[in-house]
């Protein structure tokens, strides 16, 4: 193996794939970076954590076809301090390999290439185009809302994609809060549901762009593509029934008001100071009347008042919540005036912007 190419787009390359490098590998081999570097000049590097495997395609100057498996970290510290300018990698798995820039050589050990896990393969059949920017968006304005690592129900540590002709919804649901974000897409695709793990998505979103160029999106029984531009990821998919999402939704309400997002946030963040040093009840308690929302918080440290103006109101109510699950809520939605809409305080309250329809957030009160 013997290739040329500018230091900055091999490392932006060896960065986006060591994304999918197993943080608690089993074996030593998935700690490393596949090169597959071929005769016509394409070079193509992958990672995987045998869940998620990321694929990157450079073009350089081949002097020699081959492949080869490096350590991922220890070669992204190396061409990182390197010299900027052209950078040569050469080399074979029984020599290690020589990576040199200017007057800089490092030589490093290399491993097998036939001992990396196998490759997934994909036959892309249907293919769902989504803009880069818009997808990036839908990801993190729901990601928040899945459960953790670890939950009982491992599918909701993922999200719903749930696409039917040009409707596209993206929900994650923990059972204490849910968040749904709508778009539509060109063309009319063929209807779809399925469950990609919230860790992929993560580093999905840290790879798309803000621009309107399209991912392509293919999926399988277990598995997903997501294309974009020279970099591949594949995901399997979680197995199983997403619960039926919408039956958590409130079809009417008894009682709702707008308020201004950016007030209603820095409120419950000042009224959290007090809420989280509180061990026994840790809420954030909303006295709602139909002139203003009153938000208070107590513990052995203190306590915090906080008045915001609201409008529209109809009933008086107290209700608690979590305050962190607020602020999740509302640092991710990117509108000004908000809509909180609730019947009593042991039902839910949906979230929604006052002037788009495309995002609803639903959180799940705490009993005082």
């Amino acid at each position: 193996m013997n290739f040329t190419i500018e230091k900055t787009l091999l490392l932006n390359s060896i960065n986006t794939v060591i994304k999918a490098l197993s943080q608690r590998p089993t074996v030593q081999i998935i700690e490393g970076i596949l090169f597959n570097v071929e005769k016509n000049g394409k070079v193509k590097l992958s990672c995987t954590d045998l869940s998620m495997t990321i694929e990157s395609i450079l073009e350089a100057q081949v002097e020699e076809a081959g492949d080869i498996v490096l350590n991922g970290k220890f070669l992204s510290e190396i061409v990182r301090k390197m010299p900027q300018g052209d950078i040569t990698v050469r080399g074979n798995e029984t020599e290690g390999v020589e990576i040199s820039c200017m007057g800089s050589k490092i030589s490093i050990m290399a491993m097998k290439a036939d001992d990396f896990p196998s490759l997934p393969y994909f036959k892309k059949n249907e293919c769902y185009k989504i803009p880069q920017g818009l997808l990036k968006q839908m990801i993190n304005q729901t990601l928040f809302a899945t459960a953790p690592d670890g939950f009982i129900r491992q599918i909701l540590t993922g999200c719903l994609f749930e696409i039917e002709g040009s409707s596209f919804n993206m929900v994650a649901l923990d059972t204490i809060r849910l968040a749904m974000r709508s778009a539509e897409l060109e063309g009319d695709n063929p209807p779809l549901r399925a469950v990609v793990p919230s860790g992929a998505l993560s580093e999905i979103s840290k790879i798309l762009s803000d621009e309107d160029t399209p991912v392509e999106v293919y999926f399988s029984r277990s598995n997903a593509l997501f294309s974009i531009d020279n970099t591949h990821v594949f995901t399997r998919l979680y197995e199983g029934e997403y619960l039926k999402y919408r039956s958590f939704i409130p079809s009417a309400h008894d009682l709702e008001f707008t308020v201004s997002r950016v007030e209603l946030l820095d409120s419950i963040d000042r009224a959290f100071l007090m809420a989280r040093e509180n061990i026994r009840n840790n809420y954030i308690l909303f006295t709602i009347t139909k002139e203003s929302l009153v938000i208070t918080s107590k513990s052995e440290s203190g306590n915090v008042y906080e008045r915001v103006n609201i409008s529209g109101c109809n009933k008086d109510i107290q209700i608690a919540f979590n305050a962190k699950y607020f602020i999740d809520c509302l640092k991710n939605i990117d509108d000004d005036f908000i809509k909180l809409s609730m019947t009593t305080n042991r039902s839910p309250c949906v979230v929604k912007p006052v002037d788009n329809d495309r995002k609803l957030y639903l959180i799940v009160p705490v009993k005082m």
